[in-house]
């Protein structure tokens, strides 16, 4: 996560670094939306009346997503230029919180919430829905699995809310306190509530995780009505519920979890009970779907012409690779992406299901449509997860113990076999990912005894100053107890733009008795 002090305005991002905190938060929603309003226009059906009303309140959920960054832009610039007037009311908690989870309805089917019904607290709605969705959206995105708890309880004439989760927690500054993080929502979220006489900020989790602590003023007045803070319809049907699957897979860029949700559409539409895709590559050809199973037994001349014709085709041939995943029928066709990527994609269906043909040749295309999308959304992953693997099989193969940073502070992202051996652990996992905890579970000092903490260590030296650090002598207590002496050196690497993306740190292990 990043970082930044308790000064709500402090460590403010420039004017490209907003820009581009906005556009990545804006289009995985905008992903979300198209997705399933180009499935609600597609001709031929495939959402039934009854389920329209499901999806457009799945729609309606991604755009407040969307509406909740702008608001943060809107809002941070009437702070920034003294244009923003706050109302104090009597709001309830618990309709606030509720309809905040009816946003992030993935979230909400992990929380439990322990909110009294009769607390009402002294608020600006806007402003207190605006926290509310930060603090949701900021579990969402940092702790995508495990409880999550929002509690209420009155401490003096102040209700505290806390909303606690169990992902990867807070990074610290060392030995000093855990801070807040993750950038404009909750910078504005803290200010918010400093401005309505309260209070945000980092507590100890319960657990593991993160807990954020809310004070507001506590009321025995009546809350008003707000409209804003209705609760989106939440009960979905099961093709309305594909459909939402589907949508957040296009948004995930995964290619293999949006071929199961075509795949699972497509039969809960026509019956079919294969839906796969044929792509080629350098080396041959890429399979996604069933036939993934038996790649092996298909080859390129057994996809009859698929890329040929744009055109949906009744499949012929009885095919070896068709036969032995049981389909007795098949159609064909081929997809261009915008990118200019051609694939093919069939459908099967097994024997004696005979599909409605007039509502194929309508639904077909629309689902390639689909497949297109997810295809060039998943190229970006593609390149990531191949550079990662060539990544570590370069670090495998060389001599020198090798760890690989990312960001500020510092997080492991890589190491080779030889830091392993060096720390005495077997697998990468047995190790923390976070600098102060790596440091903490190795015992990492410098040769007279210094700790090494987050920000004086070498790693995190070279990432800030952008230059080659060392080489320095640390002591570390392996797994085992033991302890050994290492001469290191810290080296930043780049991004494309030039900007620091990390650092890379490199280790030999020395004999503490013979003279450097």
């Amino acid at each position: 996560m990043d970082s930044m002090t308790a000064d709500p305005q402090s460590s403010n991002p420039s004017p490209d670094e907003l820009l581009s905190l906005v556009a990545h938060e804006l289009r995985g929603s905008l992903t979300g939306v198209s997705g399933i309003l180009e499935l609600a226009v597609t001709p031929g059906s495939m959402i039934e009346p009854e389920e329209l009303p499901d999806m457009l309140a799945l729609a309606h959920r991604e755009s407040l997503q969307m509406a909740g960054v702008l608001e943060n832009l809107l809002i941070r610039s009437r702070l920034a230029t003294g244009k923003l007037a706050l109302e104090l009311v009597p709001v309830s908690l618990v309709e606030a919180v509720r309809s905040t989870l009816d946003i992030f309805p993935e979230v909400a089917k992990r929380t439990v919430v322990a909110v009294p019904a009769g607390v009402a607290v002294k608020a600006d709605p806007r402003a207190l829905r605006q926290i509310l969705q930060n603090l949701v959206q900021n579990v969402n995105r940092y702790a995508p699995t495990g409880e999550v708890e929002i509690r209420a309880e009155s401490v003096g004439n102040e209700i505290v809310l806390t909303v606690s989760d169990e992902g990867p927690g807070l990074p610290t500054d060392g030995e000093g306190p855990r801070r807040i993080g993750l950038g404009i929502g909750l910078r504005l979220a803290t200010e918010l509530a400093v401005r309505q006489g309260g209070d945000l900020s980092p507590v100890p989790p319960l657990r593991s995780g993160a807990t954020f602590a809310l004070r507001l003023a506590a009321t025995s007045e009546t809350p008003i009505a707000d409209p804003v803070l209705a609760p989106v319809p939440a009960t979905l049907t099961p093709r309305a519920r594909l459909l939402n699957d589907l949508s957040e897979a296009l948004g995930d860029r995964n290619l293999d979890r949006t071929m199961i949700g075509i795949g699972e559409l497509a039969k809960s539409i026509l019956g079919s009970s294969m839906v796969s895709m044929f792509v080629g590559t350098n080396d041959g050809m890429d399979v996604y779907g069933p036939a993934a199973t038996i790649r092996p037994a298909i080859q390129t001349s057994d996809l009859p012409d698929t890329c040929v014709s744009p055109e949906l085709a009744r499949l012929e041939e009885n095919l070896l690779w068709l036969t032995e995943l049981g389909i007795d029928r098949a159609y064909h066709w081929r997809v261009t992406t915008a990118e200019g990527r051609e694939a093919c994609l069939v459908v099967g269906f097994d024997p004696g299901v005979k599909p409605d043909e007039r509502l194929a040749q309508e639904i077909l295309p629309g689902i390639g449509r689909i497949a297109a999308i997810a295809l060039d959304r998943s190229d970006l992953e593609a390149e990531v997860t191949r550079q990662r693997r060539l990544r570590s099989s370069v670090l495998e193969s060389l001599p020198l113990a090798i760890s690989v940073f990312e960001g500020d502070p510092p997080v492991l992202i890589d190491m080779n076999r030889k830091e392993r051996e060096m720390l005495g652990i077997e697998e990468d996992s047995s190790r923390a990912t976070s600098l102060s905890e790596s440091q903490e579970q190795f015992s990492v000092r410098f040769a007279d005894g210094t700790p090494l903490t987050v920000d004086n260590a070498p790693v995190t030296e070279a990432v800030r100053s952008g230059r080659s650090q060392g080489p320095f002598f640390l002591i570390l207590r392996r797994a085992d107890g033991s302890e050994i002496h290492t001469r290191t050196h810290c080296a930043p690497f780049f991004d494309e733009t030039g900007a620091v993306a990390g650092a890379v740190v490199t280790s030999e292990q020395i004999d503490p008795q013979l003279p450097d």
